[in-house]
């Protein structure tokens, strides 16, 4: 879907989506519905057989803004020592 440049864009791609969402209750005899709910129910069981054969592979976490990223990591060789030493040489200076 393209960036909406405008409100009636806008509002056309939210009008559409809600009509697309609601036909299927309605127009359940049309043969392009049918046709529709078919493709879904067949991903749907194609999905179902998929997950039971084999585990879902885990997803990499991927870094985000937020509080997770507030503190950055500690440098490699930086360890609490080394981190209390430096917080008592800045307190003397």
């Amino acid at each position: 879907m393209l960036i909406p440049n405008s409100f009636q864009d806008r509002w056309h791609g939210i009008i559409r989506n809600k009509i697309k969402k609601v036909r299927p209750e309605h127009d359940k005899d049309k043969p392009d519905v049918k046709r529709e709910l078919a493709k879904k129910a067949a991903l749907l069981a194609k999905r179902k057989a998929g997950q039971s054969d084999a585990p879902a592979a885990k997803k990499p976490k991927i870094d985000s803004w937020g509080f997770i990223n507030f503190n950055p990591p500690q440098p490699e060789g930086e360890d609490p020592e080394s981190i209390a030493e430096h917080k008592r040489w800045l307190k003397v200076r």
